[in-house]
């Protein structure tokens, strides 16, 4: 998972913490890549074997940091916004967040015109919506000139849609620094630990990824689309008794896990 260097130094923190203490559970190891933090995009930030068992754990550097999401697609003849093919989301967040979409429509119009008259020809003739390829000085140029302000937004929803998001990854426990470790869905471990239930907002934003080099166009180029992200109300403090960055907490938890458990999440 992408983390900025905040996060890297947190994670790497609680690697350090757990490290030896790991060795003092029997059948305990880190999964095979996983020594060093963010090393793979598409696993949990944290991957334990126990037993030959996988369990997953999220790390975040403190309740500020961005909670999962995925993103919106766009056509700008019909004006109607769509899950992107890897996003899965509750049926009736996705219905509200939908609604709020289609009031940024006439903004987005706007934006996707401009780049049609004003980007290089062979990126602005397949502008039909989102995702949108552009050259990365049209970025630049659509931020300095304020056309992705109007298509901000925040919506309130569910904590639930938290844990659907890592449920999905097979993952039920969240690291948070500064609160400690926390339960998300259900708590197959029989950990005592709390649930995390604090309220949460979506917002939504046009965001492109990195750019690189187009080779007939020799211009470098980046594609976006509408991000929906996650974010804990941080006014909202929960705070669990055990946390991953405090010695001995790791080896408490985790070397009385029994077989049983263990069951719950093969």
């Amino acid at each position: 998972m992408s983390v900025g260097a905040g996060g890297v130094e947190y994670e790497n923190k609680v690697l350090r913490t757990i490290k030896p203490q790991i060795p003092k559970i029997k059948g305990l190891k880190l999964k095979a890549g996983s020594s060093t933090a963010a090393y793979a995009a598409t696993e949990p930030d944290l991957v334990l074997l126990l037993s030959g068992v996988q369990i997953n754990i999220e790390i975040k550097q403190d309740s500020k940091a961005q909670m999962g999401g995925g993103s919106y697609n766009y056509d700008m003849k019909t004006k109607k916004f769509k899950l992107s093919a890897k996003t899965v989301i509750d049926p009736a967040i996705d219905t509200k967040l939908q609604e709020t979409l289609e009031t940024k429509s006439k903004d987005l119009n706007k934006l996707l015109n401009y780049v049609k008259n004003n980007d290089a020809k062979l990126l602005s003739e397949n502008v039909k919506g989102l995702p949108l390829t552009a050259a990365k000085s049209m970025w630049e140029e659509l931020t300095s000139e304020k056309f992705l302000v109007p298509l901000n937004a925040k919506e309130t929803v569910p904590y639930s849609f938290l844990h659907d998001h890592y449920a999905k990854k097979n993952c039920y426990y969240i690291q948070i620094g500064g609160s400690g470790l926390f339960y998300l869905k259900s708590n197959p471990l029989n950990l005592p630990i709390p649930q995390l239930k604090i309220p949460m907002a979506i917002e939504l934003r046009l965001g492109r990824a990195g750019s690189k080099l187009n080779k007939t166009l020799g211009i470098d180029v980046a594609s976006g689309n509408m991000r929906a992200q996650g974010r804990l109300d941080s006014k909202t403090k929960m705070t669990s008794p055990y946390s991953l960055d405090k010695p001995g907490h790791f080896l408490e938890l985790f070397g009385n896990i029994s077989n049983n458990d263990l069951k719950k999440l093969k």
